[in-house]
Formats: C-alpha cells, structure tokens, sequence
C-alpha cells in the first residue's frame, strides 16, 4: 500500500477489501503503523492543504477551545471550520508582514479576532444523520442497534462557550499591543471587546459557570472603573443586560421570543448539545420573569402580556417542536423522547398520549 493509499483507506473504507480492513484492524495498535499514519496525515495537510502541521498546533496552543475550569488547558481548533482556516492564514499574514500595525496589519487581526467570536458563536458543529429503524420490534432501548442512514447528513452550528474566554482575550491582546507601543487603538475594537465580554458573561451564567462570570464581571469593573453598569453584582448585571434584549418587544411579541428561545431548547437536547439547551432554557425563563416585571398589572398580568404560564409554553413548545421541525431528523427526536423518558416518565406519557391523538387525527406523520 503507498503511504497516500492509507489516508484514502480512511475515507473511502468501502472501496477496499476485506482483506485489507482485517489487517489494518489486527495492526491497529503497532507503533509502526501508528507512525505512518501521523506521518501520512502531516505529509497531506502538507501538500494538499498547504497548510504546517507545527503552526497548526501553535495556533491549537494559543486559541484553541479552553477547559472552563482551567483555562490554562487549550483543546484543538476544529479544522473542519472556515474560521480556523481563516485564523491560520491571518497569523501567518502577520508572520510575513513582521506583525506590522499598518492597514493590513490591523485588518488581519481583525481577521483573528472575528473568526474567534464566530467560533464562540457557532463554532459547536455538529453533523447529524436521519436514521430509519430496521428493526423496530427489538426490545426496549434496542431499537437503535437496527439502523440504516437515509438522505443527506444535516449541519447544524452551534455556541461553543468554551471560545469564549479565547476571543475576549484575543481582543484585549490586540489593544495592549497597540498601547505598548504608544499608537492610538484601533477603531471599534474596544466597543467590540466589551461587548464580546457582556455576552460572554450572560451565557457562562446561564450555564451555571458562576465563578468564571464573576472572573469576567470583576475585570470589566476593573478596566472601566467609572461604568456604574459593572459595579452591580453579578445577578443584577445579568437581569441589567436581559432587560436590554425585550426593551424593543412589545408585551404581544413577547410569547413569540420565548417561544423561540424554548424551542431552540428542545432542538439542542435533541442534537446533544445539553448546555446549549440548557442556556436556552434559563435564558426564556429568565425573560418571562422580566417581562412579567416590566409590564405589572395587579388584575392579570399574563392576560395583558398575552403570555401563557410557562410550564404551558413549554409544554407547547415541546409539542410544536415534534410536530413541526423540519430540520431535526425524526431519529433525534426519538433520541430527545428517550431522554424525557429517563427523567420525566409523566411528562413522556403525556407528549406520547397526544402525538397519538394528533396523529390519528392526521396532524402527524405515522
């Protein structure tokens, strides 16, 4: 077999035979194999991709994806994503302008320092396959061991909370750059930094990543002594920067929002992505308190918000999502039912008793 041979053996298993799998198998775990194969992988992304496996893993090193509790540990970028790509190839626009903080200077680091907020925003990728059970006669929780994939995979992107600190970093590196070497700061990088850090902080809230918030909060006050909007506790900054988010939504839009916020929640839960769900979640429930708040009316504040009590919106949203999301498979969606199953038999009955009923009514498919 050449050496180019066993990347394709990687990606197109079912083009060689049996044979070969078997001993590929059987070797799996030799050192000489193992060495070919890492070499094989450097020598494409090499060639192919033009791209230097040792950068790569000094950019890893540098902004890749932290641990929340420690962030001193960087996991690997996902190569899979265009903005990696497009940080590797800022950073060694800089390397070859000798870090300049010319025009292009500047726009490349504003290259890196965007790409990583659109990691924090959507670097979670995700893809998903719509499966057909084969065998739905199996006992219970066995039916996944008979599948078969149908129709193309499905993209979905996601936040990545973990790029977080990251990006927010990213921009405080660029600005202390610049002052160090006495030159004015580069327009709109700290308005963009400080807003990057209010919305990092509301979702490491939601998430239940407390500490790390305050960590956050605290530099903010810090570096902007004079803002009242940091000398508030961490709580009532976050209920400070929710209210921003329904100043614009009237009382009759408001349902709408958090219906949108908890059906989000449920996708998320289908796909795996638990601690998005679970920040969706928090932050629908966080809006119904405020608009409740906002708009008070001593006779019936929900009849005049136009708002439903919220374990009736969930409830809704939960239905409207299994009925009516086109873009989750149905495979996924048994997977979120499996789930509610574990650990809420009651509400499963429930969502189980009226799919059937909507379903004889021909409202649902079979």
């Amino acid at each position: 077999m050449l050496r180019e041979d066993l990347l394709d053996f990687k990606i197109n298993r079912t083009e060689y035979p049996p044979a070969l799998h078997q001993l590929i198998a059987d070797n799996q775990y030799n050192p000489a194999l193992q060495k070919l194969d890492l070499f094989v992988r450097a020598r494409t992304l090499e060639t192919k991709w033009k791209l230097d496996p040792k950068r790569m893993q000094e950019i890893n090193n540098k902004y890749g994806p932290v641990d929340l509790d420690n962030e001193e540990i960087h996991f690997s970028l996902d190569w899979r994503s265009p903005f990696s790509h497009a940080i590797y190839w800022a950073v060694r626009g800089l390397d070859v302008s000798g870090h300049k903080r010319d025009f292009t200077g500047i726009r490349l680091r504003r290259i890196v320092y965007h790409s990583l907020q659109k990691l924090f925003m959507y670097g979670n990728t995700q893809i998903l396959a719509n499966v057909k059970l084969t065998n739905p006669e199996r006992g219970q929780g066995q039916q996944i061991l008979d599948t078969q994939f149908v129709g193309a995979p499905l993209l979905f992107n996601s936040q990545d909370l973990r790029m977080f600190p990251v990006a927010y970093q990213a921009t405080l590196d660029i600005l202390q750059e610049y002052i160090d070497a006495g030159d004015k700061e580069p327009g709109g990088v700290p308005v963009g930094s400080a807003n990057l850090a209010r919305l990092g902080i509301v979702s490491l809230y939601l998430s239940g990543h407390r500490n790390t918030a305050i960590k956050y909060l605290n530099h903010l006050k810090n570096k902007y002594p004079d803002n009242n909007d940091y000398k508030v506790s961490l709580d009532q900054f976050v209920q400070a920067e929710m209210r921003e988010q329904i100043i614009d939504i009237t009382p009759n839009y408001g349902s709408l929002y958090i219906d949108s916020l908890l059906w989000n929640s449920y996708r998320e839960m289908a796909i795996g992505n638990e601690e998005n769900a679970y920040i969706q979640e928090k932050w629908a429930e966080q809006i119904y308190m405020l608009l409740q708040k906002e708009y008070p009316d001593a006779e019936d504040k929900t009849k005049r918000l136009s708002l439903e009590p919220l374990s009736k919106m969930r409830w809704e949203a939960l239905l409207n999502f299994l009925k009516n999301d086109a873009l989750v498979p149905d495979y996924h969606k048994l997977l979120l039912m499996e789930k509610i199953k574990i650990k809420d038999p009651v509400l499963y009955e429930r969502v189980m008793e009226e799919l059937q009923k909507l379903s004889k009514m021909g409202h649902v498919s079979q």
